[in-house]
């Protein structure tokens, strides 16, 4: 409104020509407009027209300035909001960067002032709390510090020091526990039960790190590989809670256990400090904190969750799931010679992916599935989708086991095998690059596809109502079994064979180019359409529609 009264105004100070004063106010800009007016008395209709032309010209100026000024204002802003997140960014780097403090140039002293600080933290303690809390706790590690035998970190090439170290560490195992159930009840009266259980298990974290500090102090002058002694020992790492993945690093043999209360590690005695367990969005990761290894072992076993539907392996890592993987969602990942072992069964979507000489064994079932198996990796499972299935294998891998699923799509490449029955409403299957398929196809309702090419192969036994197949560059195809077949496409290109004898196919189409081959069974109707160097052979009560000397019937 106010630019239009603005115009208004110098409209009427265009038209008495006069010019206007460097007003922003439109009711004192019009007020002297109306004056200048009176007095100049009426105005020709041109110079009204010339006056309207100059009084359009100065708006469409003020306009353009106005959208070039909202332009650079964006631009301001969107540099301003770039650089912004740039140094929200940079910030948040450096306060990662300052967090990762070196805990071997930490004195002890310093290690334990940062620990107490850090579950202060980690329990979320007001400032009431924390007064009655930490003298507690202060009495709380002093018992703990009494109860410790220094003799357990004593090191001997002789047997009889070896055995009495393994005593007293395990001696030291019992008498921390104690203390730690004798504090239950004084912990009690400051904090909740769950506050309670978060520092136990924040504690055995943060001992594992000054313990590892202590021991690069008195190691670095030697190598930086990690050996492992031979000596297994086992700790109780305290409970799981509930989490919903677990990833094994290179060396670890990871039981998930429904009997188990608390993660139990056994691992060399020189090893089994520098183990580490992260938690990483609700996921737990094993891992050693080495630059190398060599001959270590380490076996862990993890309380089952409920909540667990992510597991991966990799770098010669084990899992083993005795529970069922139920969760809305399941994934499971699999490489470099990893393995795992375990049952998928979730009312969603399941991902399988095994490559690299990874290894699975288990079984899935799931509402729509998809497997990949690559790079000599391995999977021998039963699955059965409820919806849709995709099976993807390549790479010289191996897939073997009966899948079921109302639309399949199988495709298998470079010198992979499968191995499998496969029932389906509606299956699509291709294979090629001298990769091969064996066992037996069933298709409850819609059509199968088959394609075949570059060498790849298919041998196995087929009943369905249509078949729709294509074989090409040296491919195979070889259906066996007499199931009848309302109707089937076949295209068999040069250098290819296709051979179903005994399958009872009522109508045919077939097309075979030159050096191809083609052997089948026919009862209604065979329409051929083969080329001069082609071979066709054929049985049953058929009409044939094309008739040479290179289509045969089979004697």
């Amino acid at each position: 409104m106010k630019h239009i009264l603005l115009f208004l105004c110098a409209l009427l100070f265009a038209l008495t020509g006069n010019t206007a004063p460097a007003c922003n106010e439109p009711e004192q800009l019009l007020a002297e407009a109306r004056t200048a007016t009176n007095a100049a008395g009426s105005v020709s209709s041109g110079e009204m027209e010339r006056a309207m032309a100059e009084a359009r010209r100065t708006m469409e100026t003020t306009g353009r300035e106005i959208e070039r000024a909202v332009a650079e204002a964006r631009r301001a802003t969107e540099l301003s909001d770039r650089e912004i997140a740039r140094a929200v960014t940079e910030a948040r780097q450096a306060i990662d960067a300052a967090e990762r403090i070196d805990l071997a140039n930490q004195s002890l002293e310093e290690l334990n002032k940062a620990a107490r600080e850090q579950i202060v933290r980690e329990l979320g303690l007001s400032t009431r709390q924390r007064r009655e809390f930490e003298p507690i706790y202060k009495a709380y590690r002093e018992a703990l510090d009494k109860a410790v035998d220094a003799r357990a970190g004593a090191s001997g090439a002789d047997e009889a020091t070896q055995k009495n170290s393994l005593k007293a560490k395990l001696s030291n195992i019992a008498a921390t526990a104690q203390v730690k159930r004798d504090y239950v009840d004084k912990f009690a009266a400051v904090l909740t039960a769950e506050q309670i259980r978060r520092l136990y298990n924040t504690e055995g974290e943060i001992g594992t790190n000054i313990k590892r500090a202590a021991f690069d102090r008195s190691s670095r002058t030697r190598s930086g590989r990690l050996k492992g002694s031979g000596r297994m020992v086992t700790q109780d790492w305290g409970k799981a809670g509930d989490y919903t993945g677990i990833s094994a690093a290179a060396f670890f043999d990871i039981t998930v256990s429904p009997a188990a209360k608390t993660i139990s590690v056994t691992a060399d005695d020189n090893v089994i400090d520098y183990l580490v367990l992260e938690r990483d969005g609700g996921k737990l990761k094993f891992r050693v904190n080495a630059n190398s290894t060599e001959n270590i072992s380490v076996s862990v076993t993890v309380p089952a969750s409920a909540s667990l539907r992510e597991i991966s392996a990799g770098s010669y890592g084990k899992v083993n799931c005795k529970m069922p993987l139920k969760g809305p969602s399941v994934s499971v990942s699999v490489s470099s010679y990893g393995s795992v072992s375990a049952d998928i069964d979730t009312p969603g979507a399941a991902k399988l992916d095994v490559s690299s000489y990874g290894k699975f064994a288990g079984s899935v079932r799931c509402s729509d599935g998809e497997l990949r198996i690559s790079s000599y990796g391995s999977a021998q499972a039963p699955v059965e989708c409820r919806n849709s299935c995709k099976l993807t294998v390549g790479s010289y891998a191996k897939f073997s086991n009966d899948i079921k699923a109302s639309d399949l799509t199988v495709e298998v490449s470079s010198g992979a095998s499968v191995g499998s029955t496969l029932t389906a409403d509606a299956l699509t299957m291709r294979i090629d690059s001298y990769a091969k398929f064996s066992g037996t196809v069933t298709v409850n309702a819609r059509q199968a596809k088959l394609t075949v090419s570059s060498g790849g192969s298919f041998n196995g036994t087929f009943s369905g109502s249509s078949l729709e197949a294509s074989v090409g560059s040296y491919g195979k195809i070889y259906l066996k079994g007499a199931a009848q077949v309302a109707d089937a496409t076949v295209r068999v290109s040069s250098g290819a064979n296709f051979s179903a004898p005994e399958l009872r196919v009522s109508d045919y189409d077939l097309t075979v180019s030159n050096y191809a081959k083609a052997d089948v069974w026919c009862s209604g109707r065979l329409k051929i359409n083969a080329s001069t160097a082609a071979k066709v052979t054929y049985g049953g009560p058929c009409t044939v529609e094309t008739v040479s000397d290179n289509i045969q019937r089979r004697k």
